[in-house]
């Protein structure tokens, strides 16, 4: 089922459903190149998304306005599931003001870890949003069928999705006591913004950040007796750095523990 949302009143020039302007291909492959794990319990959720030109959807942080992709998969009992990852988006220029995002298409990618090779059934739904005079939400349930021995692939595709998640923008981090430390990427110069995943138990701090040897560390505010008891909380973050030739966008995952 597909709800359409106008932000600047209807248009009738405007599909009235996202499954015109964009298709959603699910599947289940071995190894967890995103992750670097290629055992044979080892397995990716990769749901991919194509659009048609000119609209986009979103990261984690939409920016200035939209909204991020939910995602929420249900696996058998004994099977680990992984934080989803997405690659480093553009920053998108609109009316609204900047966002951060994808054009044409994108992939979302869940790495999972299985007890043992016995056949299981994996479920999933994800709501998104794609907007471009007018936004559209989707919202898909699906569920898949995982035999027991998948196709390794072609070494050339799964280099390919691991491509696709930009691993040299993806920087290393940490954290230092109450501050996060990410890595700084090679050949930029200046001090980077930095935007994350908006999350009710952490904010930054009122301090400016410092560079720290090869890195930044930017002051938190972690507000940890509002966690669940015995959570944990993956915070996907994003260095932006901009210049006079545009911006350039990194991104980082860190989980804080309780």
């Amino acid at each position: 089922m597909a709800l359409g949302l106008s932000v600047h009143g209807v248009d009738e020039s405007m599909p009235s459903s996202i499954n015109e302007v964009c298709r959603v291909r699910s599947s289940i492959v071995a190894g967890a190149p995103a992750v670097g794990r290629m055992t044979e319990r080892d397995l990716t959720l990769v749901i991919a998304l194509e659009l048609d030109e000119d609209w986009h959807t979103y990261w984690w942080d939409a920016g200035s306005w939209g909204a991020p992709p939910r995602l929420r998969v249900s696996a058998p009992e004994g099977w680990d599931v992984g934080p989803t990852i997405l690659p480093a988006p553009e920053c998108i220029s609109t009316d609204l003001g900047p966002v951060y995002g994808y054009h044409e298409s994108v992939r979302f990618q869940v790495p999972l870890r299985r007890p043992d090779a016995s056949p299981a059934e994996l479920k999933y739904e994800l709501d998104w949003l794609v907007c471009k005079e007018a936004c559209l939400l989707g919202m898909q349930s699906n569920t898949l069928r995982v035999p027991s021995m998948l196709a390794k692939g072609d070494p050339r595709d799964l280099q390919e999705d691991a491509n696709h998640l930009a691993p040299g923008r993806r920087l290393r981090s940490r954290l230092l006591g109450d501050s996060l430390w990410v890595e700084h990427p090679k050949g930029r110069v200046g001090q980077p913004k930095l935007v994350f995943r908006p999350l009710d138990a952490v904010s930054l701090g009122q301090a400016d950040p410092t560079k720290q040897k090869e890195g930044w560390a930017f002051p938190l505010e972690i507000r940890r007796q509002d966690f669940p008891e015995e959570s944990t909380v993956t915070l996907h973050g994003l260095l932006i750095f901009s210049d006079d030739e545009g911006r350039e966008t990194y991104a980082f995952s860190i989980t804080l523990n309780n």
